[in-house]
């Protein structure tokens, strides 16, 4: 998390003028090893759970909801992510880029980037707790999944 966060905060913190290839691509290449980890983790937690995972995904979720949202609401970012979107049209680019940034400038948005500060504390705070809370939901439908038995007495039922 920290590593990925370093590379999205040295895009933010660029000296150089937004475009394509050191925003919006930039950004969509930062934090490569924390998806490969979070691509390997999170489907073992959700297939073949135990109690050492359960208890690392209750560490991490909030962590991870933590680093998402000191993306959305880095305002240099986000400054920077809207500047190349604002020249959109005027970009040579291809149909891959145009719909990356599209949907980059549309994640923020979405994602409460243009909010005041205090609607953004907020919503922070929102996602880290449903964070949280769903990583309790798949604990809870793991348990009851693990404590659920069909007793069958009549053997020309089975």
């Amino acid at each position: 998390i920290k590593m990925a966060l370093s590379e999205v905060e040295a895009i933010a913190g660029s000296n150089e003028e937004p475009n394509f290839k050191n925003t919006i691509d930039a950004l969509s290449r930062s934090g490569k090893i924390l998806q490969q980890v979070s691509n390997v983790f999170f489907p073992l937690y959700h297939a073949e759970s135990n109690s050492q995972m359960q208890e690392v995904a209750r560490d991490v979720a909030p962590m991870l909801a933590d680093f998402q949202n000191d993306i959305v609401f880095n305002p240099l970012l986000f400054d920077r992510v809207k500047c190349v979107y604002s020249q959109g049209k005027n970009l040579p680019l291809n149909q891959e880029e145009s719909t990356l940034l599209e949907k980059t400038y549309k994640m923020f948005v979405r994602n409460g980037a243009g909010l005041h500060q205090s609607v953004q504390d907020q919503l922070r705070e929102i996602v880290r707790e449903l964070s949280s809370l769903t990583v309790q939901f798949t604990d809870n439908v793991l348990a009851e999944t693990n404590n659920w038995y069909l007793h069958i007495t009549d053997e020309s039922l089975s």
